[in-house]
């Protein structure tokens, strides 16, 4: 890439979010002015890749937008999801779909992914075989273990198992970041403790900017806990407060390849593969597929 489309792309970043792009250890938001449409969007540095909801093709000729198309190390991945409808147009900006997510939007309506990718990224890699669905299971845990909602006090404990499991992954250091996510109620989670109180799995619904269905992340059991079942029971009482709490809402998960395990959870909670994120993820110096994954309404 030419070191001016480099400086253009990272200028265009630094607008967007207030703050320079290569110093962001951690997913920051922003919001860009389409017309009269208000575009939500992530940044997140460590996997290289810009994420925008609601946008149209046409929103690239914004100049707060049309440098996101260079693709560098910097954003070597652009993400859309897109109203259904907005279709045309995509393939000749260089984008290809990459699945649906079924409820995404406020209204009922589904979300169409569409992802322009860069570089190496942008290499095929093997289609992983998923596991097969099956009619969801009833779910129980050990004898004296307990499943609660996730409260601002859990913060420290949910960040050291999160450091734990995934340790490539920039973990924040000060558990303020989980702490105010509790508590501004952008995210709903929920734990497994033992019988003494200490952690042995998470996971959590995160609230998104289409207001419909939300994403299931942050899944995590300890090394020692796993085999018990306990990811399938609190995917389970999840959805359960989906239904009785958050207004029947659907949900979508992004199931990384290399770890098949929490695909077979969804798969034997009767999820659906509804598409596939090509080189989504980032671990260390390669890239990882995710499978992805939505709930049965």
């Amino acid at each position: 890439m030419p070191p001016d489309s480099e400086q253009k792309l990272r200028a265009c970043l630094t607008r967007l979010l207030g703050a320079d792009p290569v110093g962001l250890a951690w997913p920051q938001g922003f919001t860009v002015f389409a017309g009269q449409r208000e575009l939500p969007g992530v940044f997140d540095r460590h996997n290289a890749l810009v994420t925008l909801y609601g946008a149209a093709p046409g929103d690239f000729e914004n100049p707060d937008l049309a440098p996101l198309l260079v693709g560098s190390d910097l954003c070597s991945r652009v993400l859309v999801l897109a109203e259904t409808g907005r279709s045309a147009g995509w393939s000749a900006r260089g984008f290809g779909q990459e699945g649906t997510i079924t409820g995404y939007w406020a209204a009922g309506g589904p979300a169409e992914l569409w992802a322009r990718v860069g570089g190496d990224r942008a290499k095929p890699v093997p289609v992983v075989p998923p596991p097969e669905v099956r009619d969801p299971k009833k779910t129980s845990l050990p004898a004296g273990w307990l499943c609660r909602p996730a409260e601002v006090p859990d913060a420290e404990l949910i960040r050291l198992l999160l450091r734990l499991v995934f340790p490539a992954y920039p973990i924040p250091e000060d558990p303020g970041t989980i702490r105010y996510a509790i508590a501004a109620g952008e995210v709903h989670g929920r734990l497994v403790c033992r019988p003494d109180g200490s952690l042995a799995a998470y996971a959590s619904v995160e609230f998104q900017p289409g207001g419909g269905a939300v994403e299931i992340t942050d899944c995590a059991t300890e090394p020692a806990a796993r085999g018990r079942g306990l990811m399938t029971h609190l995917v389970a009482r999840l959805e359960a407060d989906l239904t009785d709490v958050f207004d029947d809402r659907g949900a979508y998960c992004l199931a990384r390849e290399d770890q098949p395990g929490m695909q077979k959870v969804l798969a034997g909670r009767g999820w659906q593969l509804t598409g596939r994120l090509v080189n989504h993820f980032r671990e260390g110096h390669r890239w990882l597929s995710a499978g992805l994954w939505c709930r049965r309404g």
